[in-house]
């Protein structure tokens, strides 16, 4: 049979396997050669600079050296290094380098946010990664979640407005509390005097003819109850779109100083009728049958 009528061999069940470039045949002898003989030190290696693989001819490899749990001479590994250089080079005309990173030195810049290292991080591809280090690594950049990086901003770019208006609704929240709290004091005092329920915004008016009849209650904690009640129904009415912190601090600090004026002056009323109830009950008995 001559060589025109040879077929090509046949992969039962399978497809043929894809044929490698000779830039990824060098750079796979060159990592090959490398953990042939420091395996056990290696936790990760991953190829930097990847956009041309298949154009370029000179490439870095990084090197994660697992200092945590082996002791290693840093010597040995740059001998093994030169010589996996010299084979890729001479085998293939392919000029490859190597970086070295400690596994401790390489979590301090990830801790303190080094964008150097997810930069290279984002332009690399995992060529040996047992552990699982690399890969997870580049899922949370790719989703945004290492913060300072592009990424990252992006995403919290897009929720910025979520995070507003989530602050907004909280602080309406708060103001519907105070106001609901310094009517219901001033309703139940009003009633307490046998005035008949007021409306929510006429509460501070019916409190201001209680003071003109008996002084019972300071005019400034009228004032208090209706600075809160003003502030709620101008956002309420949309005559404001939003309060501020600080202005939110001081009606919380009259609200509840209100309140508080109103409690004593109603246990004190208590007090006052209890007295008076036992009074008349004492005199009563004295009376002559």
């Amino acid at each position: 049979m001559n060589g025109k009528d040879q077929k090509p061999p046949v992969y039962e069940g399978k497809k043929e396997p894809p044929k490698m470039s000779k830039n990824t045949k060098a750079i796979k002898e060159f990592t090959d050669i490398i953990m042939e003989k420091h395996k056990d030190v290696i936790k990760s290696m991953w190829l930097f600079s990847v956009e041309e693989i298949s154009k370029s001819k000179d490439f870095t490899v990084i090197l994660l050296l697992n200092d945590l749990e082996y002791k290693y001479n840093v010597n040995e590994i740059s001998n093994t290094v030169k010589e996996a250089k010299n084979i890729a080079d001479k085998k293939f005309g392919i000029k490859l380098h190597a970086g070295y990173y400690k596994v401790t030195e390489y979590f301090e810049k990830i801790m303190e946010n080094d964008l150097d290292v997810f930069n290279e991080l984002k332009n690399s591809i995992p060529v040996y990664d047992p552990s699982g280090f690399f890969r997870p690594l580049k899922k949370l950049l790719e989703r945004g979640e290492i913060l300072g990086t592009k990424e990252s901003l992006m995403r919290l770019g897009d929720g910025i407005t979520t995070r507003f208006r989530t602050i907004h609704s909280l602080k309406l929240n708060i103001l519907e509390n105070l106001f609901n709290a310094v009517v219901d004091a001033g309703q139940a005092l009003l009633i307490s005097k046998k005035y008949p329920i007021p409306l929510q915004t006429q509460v501070p008016d019916f409190l201001d003819s209680l003071v003109k009849k008996d002084d019972m209650i300071e005019k400034r904690y009228i004032k208090y109850c209706r600075d809160v009640i003003k502030v709620y129904k101008d956002i309420e009415h949309e005559d404001r779109k939003d309060i501020r912190g600080w202005e939110l601090d001081i009606l919380s600090k009259k609200a509840g100083d209100f309140v508080q004026r109103v409690r004593e002056i109603m246990e004190k009323d208590s007090i006052v009728n209890l007295n008076a109830a036992s009074k008349r009950q004492q005199q009563e008995g004295e009376q002559p049958s």
